[in-house]
């Protein structure tokens, strides 16, 4: 029997997110043949080491983490790699180019990883991988990507969580994730990935009981506050989110579930656009909801359109005004900058930022659009100019606008002052056992605030508005502010945890 190791090699700000994919495929192989699959988090274990004891190594690549995996490759050269995650699923010819005898898995990876240790068991890397869905791989010189093959969310088992890292998420503030569904209900957004990384794209939700069972033994494990992974929660589906919502309630009254577990997941601005989804909602409140993920991305029209989003700037408005009448914490996904974005829009975008007064969010909404590859903005834009960076997995750009660029340029390095200490920041308000979670994103807001000042004095400075000394003048100012912010951020931190 094949000596098997799943490798999670987290993500490069190094935040503990519940490494959930391995656990699926794992719990999905052991409950479906006769097969161990040993489980190693990069964040908890770092010994590349530890991959010559096994025969098949299957490692999780996600973005900014190719240089671990370059170095677990150069010392594994008898073992069998397959690398799953998101470079290999949206990069997988890149990648194959780069490193021979590899196989990338492609999307979902739990029937995919069962079906490779069988042919493995028996067989060397050849042509007659071409049976098997979902993944490519490359021979004699040539690369094959097999057929996508959906997998079938009724044939997944309840995962078996690993302790080690469950007791980890619970001692560095980590997060434990959890799904309630795969897919998207909307899937034409023009930057987002979801057509490419799943078979079947369409919504496709789990049972309830298989959900609520899962935060039964996440409760028992002393989690108190996941994450679901969904990237459309309702799935259009409010009824079933009531139901759901209901189902939970009801065990945490039973005493099933701890009554103070609250949760954190991701809807679209339209799933509250009707009675039956704020009903939803408002159930949702009930049975713990504390935070509200929305990805309203813009509030410009002409933005909204490039990126085909569904709602528009009225119901987005009216989405977060609803949102935080409930009491719930909003996190708000926003994209700024994009390559085909004027000067004009980018000041009215700032205007609607400040209008709203979204700098005052804990969420970072003063960011660039990613030109990820199989997207439908990048297939539009790219053309064979253009490098694709395999290790952040985008196309590299500048903006067609000269002063959309300059600005862009010089707030990037503003911010990079400081952004490894805010990402730390950001980390610690948002998984478990974070003591007065909304005083601590209070002031993560204050930091916001000042790089959005900051933006709007380089922003007049590039459309001559103010003198560069006052410009200068001002920076210094902001800088400072922030400075000082930062050390009460970290005050207020050490009072909480006493």
């Amino acid at each position: 029997m094949l000596k098997t190791l799943l490798i999670d090699l987290g993500d490069s700000r190094r935040e503990n997110n519940e490494p959930i994919g391995m656990e699926c495929i794992a719990s999905y192989v052991e409950s479906n043949s006769e097969y161990n699959v040993d489980l190693q988090w990069f964040n908890i274990d770092d010994n590349i080491h530890n991959v010559l004891n096994y025969d098949i190594v299957g490692i999780s690549l996600n973005i900014g983490n190719l240089d671990i995996f370059d170095r677990i490759y150069r010392i594994a050269t008898k073992q069998t790699i397959i690398v799953g995650g998101n470079i290999p699923t949206f990069a997988s010819s890149e990648l194959l180019q780069h490193y021979s005898g590899i196989i990338c898995s492609l999307g979902e990876g739990e029937e995919t990883f069962l079906r490779l240790l069988e042919f493995l068991e028996s067989n060397t890397i050849s042509s007659e991988l071409i049976n098997i869905p979902n993944i490519a791989f490359k021979i004699d010189g040539q690369i094959y990507e097999t057929i996508r093959k959906p997998f079938s969310l009724d044939s997944a088992p309840q995962i078996k969580r690993d302790e080690k890292i469950i007791g980890t998420i619970k001692k560095t503030n980590g997060i434990a994730r959890i799904e309630a569904s795969r897919g998207c209900s909307w899937r034409h957004c023009t930057f987002c990935c979801v057509n490419s990384k799943y078979a079947d794209p369409n919504w496709r939700g789990f049972s309830i009981e298989k959900i609520t069972n899962e935060l039964i033994d996440l409760s028992d494990m002393g989690i108190l506050s996941p994450y679901f992974t969904d990237e459309d929660f309702y799935g259009n589906q409010p009824s079933r989110v009531k139901a759901l919502a209901d189902a939970i309630t009801d065990l945490k009254l039973n005493s099933k579930i701890n009554y103070k577990m609250d949760f954190f997941l991701s809807i679209l601005t339209n799933d509250i656009a009707k009675s039956e989804g704020k009903e939803a909602l408002k159930a949702l409140k009930k049975a713990g909801l504390r935070e509200v993920f929305m990805g309203i991305e813009s509030l410009g029209r002409d933005q909204l359109e490039r990126f085909n989003k569904k709602a528009i700037p009225d119901l987005n408005k009216k989405a977060i005004s609803f949102v935080k009448s409930l009491g719930l914490q909003v996190d708000l996904g926003f994209i700024l900058f994009d390559p085909e974005m004027s000067i004009e829009e980018l000041i009215s975008n700032v205007e609607y930022i400040d209008d709203l007064k979204l700098n005052n969010y804990d969420s970072r909404s003063i960011k660039r659009l990613r030109l990820q590859p199989r997207t439908a903005y990048a297939n539009n834009y790219i053309d064979s100019t253009y490098i694709l960076d395999i290790n952040n997995l985008e196309y590299p750009y500048v903006f067609k606008d000269k002063k959309v660029n300059m600005v862009y340029t010089m707030y990037k390095k503003w911010e990079d002052e400081c952004v490894a200490k805010v990402w730390r920041y950001q980390a610690l308000t948002r998984g478990e056992n974070v003591p007065d979670r909304e005083l601590l994103k209070q002031a993560l807001g204050e930091i916001r605030n000042v790089d959005f000042k900051a933006l709007k004095v380089i922003l007049t400075y590039i459309v001559e508005t103010i003198s560069e000394n006052e410009y200068l003048i001002q920076m210094g100012e902001f800088r400072d502010e922030k400075q000082v912010i930062m050390k009460n951020f970290e005050a207020l931190l050490i009072k909480c945890k006493s």
